[in-house]
């Protein structure tokens, strides 16, 4: 090819639309499944002091509805989780079905026990199998995966901060 000079190589190129170097396509962010009614994400997170008292916030939000329930302990124990839970069934108006949390000692014992599984034994997974709720732990050290209630938890901590 001789007569191939760059002007004659690139009006090649642009004439078939080989021209450019295709672009990656994005990959576009999945939506949220829908759900029914009834699946709650629930988490704990503190409070700023008040009069030298720490206290924790805990949250829970339905998935399909973002109905939102809060309730303010003075211990993060699994007790208080319990009584939370036993709250949130008199809250909501519909029954629930699914819990989302974390991998908190309030809610699991997953890391306690030796092999690292869920023993089914703790307080709160008790009271979620004999109300027939499908207890499901996020992966640890991803908030992420929990973000609804997160971000729930954030809005709250930022409006009490402000308020004081």
């Amino acid at each position: 090819m001789p007569n191939a000079n760059r002007s004659n190589v690139y009006r090649t190129l642009v004439c078939f639309g080989i021209n450019r170097v295709p672009q990656e396509k994005k990959q576009q962010a999945s939506t949220f499944k829908e759900y029914e009614p009834g699946y709650l994400h629930i988490d704990v997170t503190y409070l700023p002091k008040l009069a030298g008292k720490k206290q924790y916030l805990f949250v829970a939000i339905d998935r399909a509805t973002r109905v939102l329930y809060f309730e303010i302990y003075e211990n993060k124990t699994a007790i208080n989780a319990v009584e939370f839970l036993n709250n949130c069934k008199d809250f909501y108006p519909f029954t629930i079905t699914h819990i989302l949390t974390d991998n908190g000692l309030e809610f699991t014992d997953k890391f306690v026990t030796k092999d690292k599984q869920v023993s089914g034994k703790h307080k709160f997974d008790k009271l979620c199998s004999r109300s027939e709720i499908e207890h499901r732990l996020t992966q640890p050290v991803t908030p992420k995966t929990n973000g609804m209630v997160e971000r729930v938890n954030g809005t709250i901590k930022n409006a009490t901060v402000k308020a004081i």
